[in-house]
């Protein structure tokens, strides 16, 4: 078999898939004309190469094979760039006895500079072993089994190209969304900067993503589970404080975040003491080796004693002394005979005294005493755990809204990745309050989120852009689809029948928004298939062939949000989380009257002329001015005249069940105009 003939045969049988059909984990699309990434001088024009897209769950892949240039393309729409550019020539395609082989050339033209070895290097250390791509027949091409041995091939070879990149990265490297989706958890914990900010447009789902970063950063595996699922793991990990979640606002200051003199109130009494802040906190813990269920002994202590009015404990050398509990669940230290008060000891100190830090000079012996007593009958173990071998989070949300150089003090220097503990430039200050030396742990993983459209990644502190990664965080049209929404109501209710109300009631009114019928070919055969293989976003491609004649949540944000990068920036376009609750008419209705309306009069600061543009005469008016009965006062102004000329335009309110608004068609007839309508005409389509 030539070159020639292989390639040609590999292509149209490719084209004359069904799609649908699936392939291992991968499902066929169709044929691809207008997608193609990663091609240097635009050489790939997707209408004159078009491709195959296949999809396997969040993962969107182009395979175009071109017999006239002997090339194999592989290129990643998730990623936004090219996998494969693969030339076949008689080095790598070897046909004896029967049989022929693709070969690795183990050549990356899109990693530049790259040696033979180093690229072989890569592909054998991410697991890669072979020289083969595959072996097949030359008779008649097995195509599932060529397709996933070429997806398998491009996977590792992304996972080499990343190793490439991390030996030769910088440390203000720019990263690109979704650009360790190829990788397992563990990889993409690894291969997670210390420092990184999520930026984009109101509703991208920056805060969204923080869950999902920080849940991968610290080991945990998401893939298959619900929002829900994830949510709850993601409270679990805060309560176990391996992640720790905070907003930044004007008010927030060093003595919030680092360590600061702070009113602490004990049975009514006021005192000034120091306290660490929310960052200190989580810092000291991750740095740490901490005694295992300090605060399960000492909360069980505290039941015990807390009916008592006096406990009695004793020091090391034998002396007694005695304890009550405060309202603060904290200790009260009382000494001689008379029960003389002492003050209080803090169950965070105490914690710190179990773990070898002395936290009460002075009061040694009382701590010493308290400790003992825990491990004496309430099994306060002496095994210790490392903390410094897990990984820590704190997420930071809008971080630009805080002022940074005040929050972070000389921390922003402790920050920077080779500046933390256990690195060959590790720094560490002394806090001007307690004067204790500080530095930051190598384990703790800061993520942060931050709004575009008030262009605030521009005002940003230099000093912190400097030490952050930023990764992007865009508009997902497609998560909103008629199809995706059809997939999520089935899942959301697949232990009841089809006819129970629960269901039967939000299938009526999404469906109703969409234009569909309930009883779309084959529903039933659909959702049994769907059972059988468990939860996996691949299946929304099963609801392709379903007729939508009402709205398309995703051809409607689509449409917003070209208009807007228009008229001002993509910065300030419109998140999908805006639709994503949006389940029927009246939640349409609703979002626009309450989100998106009031965001597009932010964005253009009350200029209705360009909110008209985006959205068209259906929701924008221009007000009548007669002026006669609606002239001014009567006043000595010399431009009065002019202001008559002003347009003036108001919001139409599709929410208010009283609205009479008519509008003329293209008959050039008055037409009473609805929710619907309006939808329409913002999608240039005719109304009748």
């Amino acid at each position: 078999m030539t070159i020639k003939l292989f390639l040609k045969q590999l292509k149209d049988s490719l084209e004359n898939l069904v799609p649908g059909t699936k392939i291992g984990s991968y499902v066929f699309i169709g044929i691809n004309k207008k997608d193609a990434f990663g091609s240097p001088g635009g050489r790939w024009d997707p209408k004159q190469f078009p491709s195959c897209e296949f999809q396997d769950g969040n993962k969107r892949y182009l395979l175009r094979v071109v017999p006239k240039l002997d090339k194999i393309v592989i290129e990643a729409l998730h990623l936004h760039t090219m996998l494969i550019n693969y030339k076949v020539n008689q080095d790598n395609f070897i046909e004896e006895k029967g049989k022929f082989r693709l070969l690795e050339n183990y050549k990356m033209t899109v990693v530049h500079g790259r040696s033979f070895d180093e690229v072989k290097d890569a592909m054998t250390a991410v697991g890669y072993n072979t020289d083969i791509i595959f072996e097949q027949d030359s008779g008649k091409l097995q195509i599932p089994y060529i397709v996933e041995a070429l997806f398998n091939w491009a996977d590792y070879r992304e996972k080499a190209k990343q190793k490439i990149r991390n030996n030769h990265r910088t440390p203000n490297q720019i990263i690109t969304p979704n650009n360790t989706d190829h990788m397992n958890d563990k990889e993409k914990s690894n291969n997670t900067p210390l420092n990184q900010i999520l930026f984009g447009p109101p509703g991208t789902g920056k805060t969204y993503n923080t869950i999902n970063k920080a849940l991968e950063i610290i080991g945990e595996n998401i893939e298959g589970k619900t929002r829900k699922e994830i949510t709850d793991l993601f409270n679990v990990k805060v309560k176990e404080k391996l992640v720790v979640f905070t907003t930044f606002h004007q008010s927030m200051s060093y003595e919030d975040f680092i360590e600061g003199i702070k009113p602490v109130e004990n049975d009514g009494k006021v005192t000034y003491e120091i306290v660490d802040g929310i960052f200190k906190r989580l810092s000291l813990k991750a740095g740490s080796k901490s005694t295992l269920d300090f605060y399960s002994a000492y909360n069980s202590f505290v039941k015990s004693v807390d009916s008592e009015e006096f406990f009695e404990l004793k020091t090391k050398t034998n002396k007694p002394f005695w304890v009550s509990v405060n309202s603060n669940g904290n200790l009260n230290i009382y000494t001689t005979n008379a029960k003389n008060y002492q003050g209080p000891m803090t169950k965070e100190r105490l914690e710190k005294f179990a773990n070898g830090e002395n936290t009460f000079m002075g009061w040694e012996g009382y701590a010493t005493g308290v400790i003992s007593h825990l491990k004496e009958n309430f099994k306060l173990s002496d095994k210790v755990e490392d903390n410094t071998q897990k990984k820590f989070v704190i997420i930071i949300d809008e971080i630009n809204r805080g002022n940074i150089s005040q929050i972070f003090g000389e921390l922003i220097t402790l920050i920077e990745d080779d500046k933390r503990t256990g690195k060959d430039e590790a720094l560490e200050v002394v806090l001007p309050y307690s004067k204790k030396k500080f530095s930051v742990p190598s384990n703790l993983y800061i993520i942060g989120t931050m709004n575009t459209a008030d262009r605030s990644v521009e005002a940003l502190d230099a000093a912190l852009r400097r030490r952050f990664c930023f990764e992007e965080i865009s508009s997902q049209p497609e998560l909103v689809s008629p199809q995706r929404k059809i997939w999520e109501l089935w899942w959301k209710h697949k232990d009841v029948k089809w006819e129970d109300d629960p269901y039967k009631g939000e299938e009526n009114e999404l469906y109703g928004l969409l234009g569909i019928t309930a009883d779309f070919d084959s529903d039933s055969k659909i959702w049994n298939k769907m059972y059988a293989e468990g939860r996996s976003e691949s299946q929304v491609n099963y609801f392709n062939h379903v007729a939508i004649t009402g709205i398309n949540l995703e051809d409607v944000l689509r449409v917003i949000n070209k208009r807007i990068e228009k008229l001002l920036d993509k910065d300030h376009q419109i998140g999908h989380s805006y639709f994503m609750s949006v389940k029927s008419i009246n939640d349409l209705k609703r979002a626009f009257q309450n989100k998106i309306i009031p965001l597009l009069q932010e964005y253009f600061f009350g200029d209705y002329g360009k909110i008209g543009l985006v959205l068209g005469a259906g929701f924008v008016r221009k007000k009548d001015w007669d002026k006669n009965e609606d002239s001014f006062a009567s006043f000595e102004f010399e431009s009065a005249a002019n202001f008559d000329e002003r347009e003036v335009f108001e919001i139409i309110d599709y929410t208010n069940p009283g609205l009479q608004y008519n509008i003329k068609n293209d008959q050039n007839v008055q037409t009473p105009m609805n929710f619907e309508k309006a939808i329409k005409m913002l999608m240039n389509k005719k109304i009748e």
